[in-house]
Order: C-alpha cells, then structure tokens, then sequence
C-alpha cells in the first residue's frame, strides 16, 4: 500500500472507528514496510542465484521468514511450487503446514500440530479424507513422521505414504522432500531401495552460500544431518504416482542430468 494510499486509509479508519484503530493501523502498516525492506536487502544479496533442477534452471528461493537463503528451504519451496502451478486449478494436498508462510493458498493443509484456519489435525495414518488428490506435495515433513513422536515407530513413514497414495486421483502423484541423516529409519530403507516412491532425486549442499547441485545417491548418502552446514546437506525429493492397482516394489534413484 503507497502512503497516500494508506493515508486516505487511516483517515477514513480514524472518521469511521475511532483513534484505537487509527493506531492500530498505522502499526501495521510500518510493520509490513519493515518486513519488505528486509526482503528487499535480502534478495539484493541474491540477485539471480540459480541450481539446476532436472535439466532446468531454477532460482533459489529467498524469503526473510525461517531465512531461506541459509537452508533447504531455498531449494525445496522453488521445486514444489513448479509442482503445484503445474496443477492450478486442481485438488491439492500439502502434508505440514509449510508453504502459508510464504505464500497464500487455497489448497488442503493436513498437519497434525499446527492449529489454524483450514489446517486439518489428523494423524496422517489416520487421514481419510471424502475426495481424492491430483497432487499431494510435503516438505521436509515425512522424516517427522513415527521419529519425533513419544513412542517411536520404525515403519510408521512407510505407513504414512502408503495411506496418503490411496487418496491419490487417476493420473495424480504425490512429491515430497526428506532431509537425508535427520531420521536413520528412512536412511536405512533408502539403503536399501525399499523407501515407497517410484523415482527419488537427490540434491547436496555445496558451500557455505547454500548452492545446491543433484548428485548420485552414493554422494548424498556421505553427507551429515548439521554437519559441515547447518541442518539438511543433503535432500531426498520422492515422487510416487497413481497406478490402477500396482505396487512398487522398488525405488528407481535418479542420476544427476549432466
């Protein structure tokens, strides 16, 4: 909002409601100028950093809230957003309540902590939904999943994903990004190409200024959860698509396009 704008704003406020939201307003106001200053100054640092993804160039994603440009999520949220404007229009499902921090959406949420407008709290080895999904996406969620819960349950991941492709539609697929490291249940079955997606992709961190590249399996599988960079140096991006009936019995790992 421009300050005449905002001005003719605050007046008509003040007029209509009195001098409690007059203030009320103009806090907001400055607040919102304070936040896209700093995300301006933050994507100056950034001005066209960019990693390939799959054959394509994407650019990272910066944004001052859980500050992306130090972490995963400048690399996570670019490849699930290309996921979800592929499927505008259409219903979707994001397990953990992620994206609404950087966007506005208008999609399902199911997460089972989070308490807010919208946000479904189940269980996911509980979900049961009335409708099924074209698309259903998670970030850095699944490795949650059966880990950080009171009683921990090995299997519990598996359990998760295979619930959720049951409420995928004809022709729907289902993406999500683990960290490798963070949960050793899922490092194991990935070991063992037993983790239940059809193709997974994997992608370390390469420096000190969070620049990503995809790598073999071999490579990422050497990396540490916090170690040498902070949090997540190495992703697991898992694809499992609709199939009339079939199983996957095995996980393809996909090579880095070179």
């Amino acid at each position: 909002m421009g300050l005449m704008r905002f001005l003719q704003h605050a007046f008509h406020i003040f007029k209509e409601k009195g001098l409690f939201l007059f203030f009320k307003t103009g806090l907001r106001f400055a607040w919102s100028n304070s936040v896209d200053r700093a995300h301006a100054s933050v994507r100056r640092l950034f001005p066209a950093k960019t990693f390939i993804w799959q054959g394509s160039r994407c650019k990272y994603f910066i944004h001052f809230y859980n500050r992306t440009w130090q972490n995963e999520r400048a690399v996570e949220v670019p490849i699930t957003l290309r996921e979800i404007n592929n499927n505008r229009g259409k219903r979707i499902l994001e397990v953990g309540d992620v994206l609404n921090h950087y966007h506005k959406f208008y999609h399902d949420v199911l997460d089972k902590y989070t308490v807010g407008r919208g946000i479904i709290n189940e269980d996911v080895v509980d979900f049961s939904p009335k409708v099924l999904y074209d698309l259903i996406v998670s970030i850095s969620t699944i490795e949650h999943v059966g880990w950080d819960e009171v009683i921990r349950e090995p299997d519990k991941t598996v359990r998760a994903i295979a619930q959720l492709k049951k409420f995928l539609a004809p022709g729907g697929r289902l993406m999500a990004t683990i960290p490798l490291g963070y949960n050793q249940d899922i490092d194991r079955l990935l070991e063992k190409c037993r983790f239940p997606f059809d193709k997974i992709i994997f992608l370390k961190r390469i420096s000190k200024r969070n620049e990503w590249k995809e790598v073999f399996y071999e490579e990422a599988r050497e990396t540490h959860y916090g170690e040498p960079f902070p949090v997540a140096n190495a992703l697991a991006v898992g694809y499992l698509s609709w199939k009339n009936g079939e199983n996957n019995e095995s996980v393809e790992f996909f090579n880095p396009k070179i």
